[in-house]
């Protein structure tokens, strides 16, 4: 919980600078997560969906818009630091 914390609070600041990239979320996976992409993706996935088996983030990020995602990485923080 704590590795999925700092990954989707990681994916907040990236999203402060517009919206997330593919390239942008392998780079954070790179420099925090010793390129470990599932550490970043998969809380990414689960934190927009709330499933395990979804499209992808980056496509969900294209559906529901930044305010969404914001409100999703927000709560699904909150939660995994309760």
């Amino acid at each position: 919980p704590e590795d999925a914390a700092r990954a989707l609070s990681l994916c907040l600041v990236l999203l402060d600078g517009g919206t997330l990239t593919k390239e942008q979320l392998d780079a954070l996976a790179t420099q925090h997560f010793d390129g470990q992409k599932g550490r970043v993706f998969w809380p990414l996935r689960v934190a927009l969906s709330g499933l395990r088996a979804s499209a992808g983030p980056l496509d969900i990020v294209a559906v529901i818009g930044e305010d969404k995602v914001r409100r999703r990485l927000e709560h699904a923080i909150e939660l995994l630091q309760s």
